[in-house]
């Protein structure tokens, strides 16, 4: 048992982190030096990415065709008909785009007349959310919510034309708080957000991050 346990953790974990390195290490070496020959070997690794990656979209389709085609199949109520749209417009712009893309009558035109005017009203949507959302939050109760109230409104007298030109002391106030404290605390968030990738960087080349390879606590 104890054998079989080892060779168990020894194919769940010590494999995958052994390539994991690997590929680390060297396409880091390919990046920052000049060894001759790394290069053709990082480009191997950079196609397999991409092979990788049609792979993945491809069991996504299929997934997507076996979950809605139960649907379909079963004529689950409130949803069949969904799942029929959903598969007929993925298999329709998946052949048509095959056959030439924009170049294609049908693609051309269920793209620029179904999809970008549906992009656009998911868009226009969203407005309702975040105006519901920004009255949720500009409600001065504490001296925090107070101060992020004064700010937003702030903000949105600078960009507004009009608000912009009848107030112009509040518009020269929103700019300077947008290039100062703005650009300060975001390079603060940058710096900060780069050191801990680093960190997770330098875990997982030295094992101790292992939450991508699938293993837990119990399996370390």
């Amino acid at each position: 048992m104890g054998m079989v346990k080892m060779s168990g953790i020894f194919a769940k974990k010590i494999i995958p982190q052994i390539i994991m390195v690997t590929v680390c290490v060297l396409m880091l070496a390919e990046y920052f030096t000049s060894i001759p020959g790394l290069g053709t070997y990082a480009g191997i690794i950079r196609s397999f990415v991409i092979i990788i990656g049609s792979i993945a979209l491809g069991l996504g389709a299929i997934a997507a065709l076996t979950y809605h085609g139960g649907h379909i199949m079963r004529r689950t109520p409130g949803r069949w008909l969904y799942s029929l749209v959903l598969i007929l417009g993925m298999l329709t712009m998946s052949i048509t785009g095959f056959l030439g893309w924009m170049d294609q009558p049908i693609f051309a035109y269920l793209w620029n007349n179904v999809t970008v005017p549906a992009q656009q009203t998911v868009y226009s949507l969203l407005m309702f959310y975040i105006a519901f959302a920004a009255y949720r939050a500009l409600r001065a109760t504490n001296l925090e919510s107070t101060i992020f109230t004064i700010v937003a409104l702030t903000i949105m007298v600078t960009n507004a034309p009009l608000l912009e030109t009848l107030l112009p002391p509040v518009a020269e106030f929103g700019g300077w708080l947008f290039q100062t404290p703005n650009v300060g605390s975001a390079r603060a968030y940058t710096i900060a957000a780069t050191v801990g990738s680093i960190a997770i960087y330098v875990r997982t080349l030295l094992g101790r991050e292992l939450g991508m390879l699938g293993a837990g606590k119990g399996d370390s």
